[in-house]
């Protein structure tokens, strides 16, 4: 009984020195009543709509936010963060990408954060080194068109990571898209795996980008490389980032409705709320409720429960 109690006053005293860490390191400026985290985060995890305000938002913080970016992007951790951290299956990792791409956003006004940057673009690229990478460029001004040019060579040794660079400049890097299409069509599958997620982070060209990753997803077209499950599910989950500029998309997604695979199924359930209104949502799961495929109506049930139970209900889903 000493023992549990000795143990949960160590916890206590932990979660209460990281609290008063947390508190006493302040949270940043806010922007309509929203902290500076919370901004960093939408631009990462948000929609379209959702990444042009943290975008704004950002900017508008604009110098005050430096030094709390700095100070998450450079700050070694200390025992108690390491301990707390476990605790609560926090990885800082994502928090310091996070922190990267802010102060990338922030442009100009970030320039004390330079030497932070050039470290952080020397550690784990995949992590926050290209994000790092991608912010130094920003803030410098440097333009985009040499990782343009490069990625035509899908055998050059940096083309992943040329590609990572690129996509973290979002839809300002546009100019990547036609050679990022091409790389569909490589027999390399990693470098269509890289192709495919920084055409997600692109979004941009529609006219150019959606039919070409229709025509990756499209089963019935025999002349495609091989897609892993993973290629699948980025494919779909792509597509749904172009929101409604994606809606000739809709019948070879499809095709993707009987698939049991949660990694497949639940974002093919993302993408399709994406780019349909929620009356085309439910008119096309109703419409599949009658489907000849069990794994399809089954699908279609569970979606529209999703969606909206009551309808659901009454059009005698199980």
């Amino acid at each position: 009984m000493k023992k549990r109690f000795c143990i949960l006053t160590v916890l206590i005293g932990l979660i209460a020195g990281s609290l008063f860490w947390m508190i006493s390191r302040g949270a940043g400026p806010l922007y309509h009543g929203r902290s500076l985290s919370y901004w960093s985060t939408e631009l990462q995890l948000g929609d379209q709509q959702q990444q042009a305000e943290a975008q704004l938002a950002l900017r508008s913080m604009g110098e005050k936010a430096v030094p709390y970016l700095i100070d998450t992007l450079d700050r070694p951790a200390s025992p108690l963060r390491n301990t707390m951290d476990k605790l609560l299956s926090i990885d800082r990792n994502i928090e310091r990408a996070q922190a990267a791409r802010a102060l990338g956003e922030i442009g100009a006004a970030a320039s004390n954060a330079i030497p932070a940057l050039v470290r952080a673009s020397h550690q784990t690229k995949e992590v926050f080194g290209f994000p790092a990478t991608a912010a130094l460029m920003k803030i410098k001004g440097e333009s985009i068109g040499p990782l343009v040019v490069a990625l035509d060579d899908t055998n050059a040794k940096d083309w992943a990571g040329n590609s990572a660079i690129l996509g973290e400049f979002g839809t300002n890097a546009q100019a990547a898209v036609p050679a990022l299409v091409r790389a569909l069509n490589s027999t390399n599958s990693s470098v269509r795996t890289h192709a495919i997620i920084t055409l997600h982070k692109i979004h941009s060209n529609p006219q150019m980008a959606v039919p070409a990753l229709m025509n990756s997803l499209d089963q019935n077209q025999p002349h495609n490389p091989a897609l892993n499950r993973i290629q699948v599910s980025l494919l779909i989950g792509t597509l749904g980032a172009f929101e409604g500029e994606a809606k000739a998309a809709v019948p070879v997604l499809q095709q993707y409705l009987g698939n049991s695979n949660p990694n497949i199924r639940y974002p093919l359930f993302a993408s399709l709320r994406r780019i349909l209104s929620t009356n085309e949502m439910k008119a096309l799961l109703t419409r599949n409720l009658s489907n000849a495929d069990p794994n399809v109506r089954s699908a279609a049930e569970s979606m529209l429960k999703q969606l909206d139970p009551k309808a659901a209900a009454q059009l005698g889903a199980k």
